[in-house]
């Protein structure tokens, strides 16, 4: 009697974990050939994905506009119209056009960038930079001047000088809220290039996916399997004697 209970709910169990057997044989199969199916760079562009991981800036996005370009930040992206040139950038303060090239302001840098959008030099303090930018711009001798925390500073980027003055006249670069067009065009890049389907397959295989619900139900499945396991050989057990 007992064995035949045993056995009847051995089977239920075994239909019940054969979905999740699936699911964690399939992802750990593709999982393991990670760099070979380039998993780390094949984005998630489906929008229900994109919405249930939340992934938005975290501010929204503001730009300044040099000449006819609009330098824009959104979240820790920079970009030069819809043109990604770096990741991981702090808060940017401005940008000024500079004979052919860009220079573009952060809180402790400043870069360098030609009118291809490639950097060509990055500054930080080692090369002078003041702590503390809070803005950049040109004074009428289309002289190069920052604004930092302990007053302004005429900077000479060939010879990598900075002379601080006390107050300096400038036409100030100024950040605000980007054109509806291209701040859609940039969420639209930004939310497409967020979310890897390596994460997607990762959370997945663990259940992470679902939230917490996920990972008790990849839990309770793991218990299935050694309950299986538990049965079975009692099972066989049984039947050698």
């Amino acid at each position: 009697m007992l064995l035949r209970l045993i056995h009847r709910w051995h089977r239920r169990f075994g239909i019940i974990s054969a979905s999740f057997v699936l699911l964690l044989v399939i992802t750990g199969l593709i999982l393991n050939h990670t760099d070979a199916l380039r998993l780390d760079r094949k984005y998630v562009q489906n929008r229900l994905l994109l919405s249930l991981y939340n992934i938005n800036p975290r501010q929204e996005p503001r730009g300044s506009k040099a000449h006819d370009l609009w330098v824009s930040q959104v979240g820790e992206r920079l970009y030069i119209n819809e043109r990604e040139i770096r990741k991981n950038v702090t808060e940017l303060i401005g940008a000024i056009e500079y004979a052919d090239e860009l220079i573009i302001a952060f809180d402790s840098e400043l870069l360098v960038v030609n009118s291809d959008g490639a950097i060509i030099e990055s500054l930080r303090g080692a090369q002078g930079v003041p702590a503390g930018m809070r803005a950049i711009g040109k004074t009428v001798n289309d002289d190069i001047v920052v604004r930092a925390s302990h007053g302004d500073y005429i900077v000479d980027l060939d010879r990598t000088d900075w002379h601080e003055e006390e107050f300096i006249k400038a036409d100030w670069s100024e950040t605000g809220a980007l054109p509806d067009d291209l701040k859609d065009g940039l969420l639209k890049q930004y939310r497409g290039k967020g979310l890897s389907m390596e994460r997607v397959l990762l959370d997945l295989h663990s259940g992470r996916l679902f939230g917490q619900f996920g990972v008790y139900l990849i839990d309770a499945s793991a218990i299935l399997f050694f309950i299986l396991a538990l049965t079975g050989v009692w099972m066989w057990m049984s039947r050698i004697k």
